[in-house]
């Protein structure tokens, strides 16, 4: 292919005693073979500038041609004999196939590695959390359900319940797991409309069906977990779901039994927060680890306190200011608590 175009250019260079005409013979022709050609053909130029004397665009024209059908040459400082030998041999009747044929094949080529590559790389790279389906039914959904069940919103309830209990539910997140979902949501509807009644009956509903979606989720190697706690309420406990991503799970051994052991971020955004960095309670499923809590106390205080100079907070700054005995005791403690932690 660049052979033939490199030929047929010299050829009619020689053939016209023109230099323009090889340049001319090259219209038409795709780009990248326009290139590839003119950077054979001066490779094969510079090849004959070392052959011959002369200065003759023309003749060294003759002599590229000559080298680039692999023809011996005699004399390459024979100017006539050159040009005779030029004159028999045969050229290429055409430089080729026209149009930007192979710029369009390598542009497609390219356009498919780079769909390739990005398909790839999306299968191969794991979706952010919260992106994930699951996430965003245990997470931004559930959120939004219990706001919706605190202001006895019945029509975004149905609604969220549809979503988060439907075939696509069921689809991510497993049969078992949505009917557990299901009934776990009804129990904590049940629960805020329950005023004025025996509580027992309802809370004992809402707690077990936690520990049934809990099992459900581990059953299924979803890495989520649903608690629950009630606020009091006008008397009455208001029920209040919170999820989170199992970052890590282990089983601690006693005399006697195994207990679950998980190690959680937070995933929904309810404007409820705990002080505490871990927990367990008779009705939680597992021993629960806060790691968003570890975390925001590992920067507020521990860091801060392994500075030079630095003290382990353990007042706020209205009781150390006030300067009771508690705020003295407290500011020792810190100081004894971070030559233990250093």
């Amino acid at each position: 292919m660049l052979r033939r175009a490199q030929q047929y250019a010299l050829s009619r260079a020689v053939a016209a005693n023109s230099i323009v005409a090889r340049e001319e013979a090259m219209d038409g022709l795709d780009p990248i073979v326009r290139a590839l050609t003119r950077r054979r053909i001066r490779r094969l130029e510079r090849r004959a500038e070392l052959l011959t004397k002369h200065g003759d665009s023309l003749h060294r024209a003759r002599l590229a041609f000559l080298l680039g059908e692999d023809q011996t040459i005699l004399d390459p400082d024979d100017v006539e004999a050159v040009n005779a030998q030029a004159a028999a041999s045969r050229a290429p009747d055409s430089a080729g196939r026209k149009g930007p044929w192979l710029s369009a094949l390598c542009i497609a080529a390219a356009l498919t590695c780079a769909g390739a590559i990005w398909g790839v790389r999306t299968y191969l790279t794991p979706q952010p959390l919260r992106a994930t389906p699951a996430a965003q039914i245990l997470g931004a959904d559930l959120t939004r359900f219990v706001v919706a069940v605190s202001q006895s919103d019945t029509a975004l309830q149905n609604e969220l319940m549809a979503a988060m209990t439907g075939a696509h539910a069921t689809r991510v997140l497993g049969e078992r797991s949505a009917q557990e979902l299901s009934v776990f949501l009804r129990s904590m509807q049940a629960l805020h409309a329950g005023s004025g009644r025996d509580p027992k009956p309802l809370l004992d509903k809402f707690r077990s069906s936690t520990v049934a979606i809990d099992k459900a989720l581990a059953d299924a190697k979803l890495p989520f977990f649903i608690d629950t706690e009630t606020l009091p309420l006008k008397g009455w406990p208001e029920p209040i779901a919170q999820s989170f991503y199992v970052q890590r799970e282990s089983t601690a051994t006693t005399a006697d039994t195994n207990i679950r052991v998980v190690q959680l971020w937070r995933l929904d955004t309810l404007n409820v927060k705990r002080s505490l960095l871990g927990y367990s309670r008779p009705n939680t499923p597992a021993a629960i680890v806060l790691l968003d809590q570890v975390e925001s106390n590992l920067v507020r205080f521990t860091l801060p306190a392994a500075a030079a100079g630095g003290t382990l907070e353990l007042v706020d700054d209205a009781t150390r200011n006030r300067g009771e005995p508690l705020g003295q005791r407290a500011g020792a403690a810190g100081g004894a608590r971070r030559g233990r932690l250093l």
